[in-house]
């Protein structure tokens, strides 16, 4: 078994972001709000450069770079975020008709 490249610099930086992401994201699920910040001060704290590199490994077994660096670049560019912010529009818009579908569902469920 050969032994993995080590990552350059840029995708380290770019893979330093993701993995910061990834703590964050998998550290925040299930606290409150007033959590969050003892979060990033963790972030800050840990040494995540080991785990960066295995991020980066990972990421890149499945993925060239140019493919995420292009979907980064996507990802910022006005027109995804004007779908994003669409798309959370449309959520809020329609929560109550979702809330009230999924309450006749289950209140038939129910009855039977």
């Amino acid at each position: 078994m050969t032994k993995a490249k080590r990552l350059t610099k840029a995708q380290r930086e770019f893979f330093d972001g993701v993995t910061k992401d990834i703590v964050r994201l998998m550290l925040a699920l299930g606290l409150d709000a007033d959590d969050f910040k003892e979060v990033e001060d963790l972030i800050d704290e840990v040494d995540l450069s080991e785990l960066t590199e295995l991020v980066g490994q990972q990421y890149l077994e499945r993925i060239s770079f140019t493919e995420l660096k292009r979907v980064e670049r996507f990802t910022k560019s006005d027109a995804y975020q004007k779908v994003q912010t669409v798309g959370a529009e449309v959520g809020e818009a329609i929560k109550d008709a979702l809330v009230e579908s999924v309450r006749e569902v289950i209140l038939a469920r129910a009855t039977k």
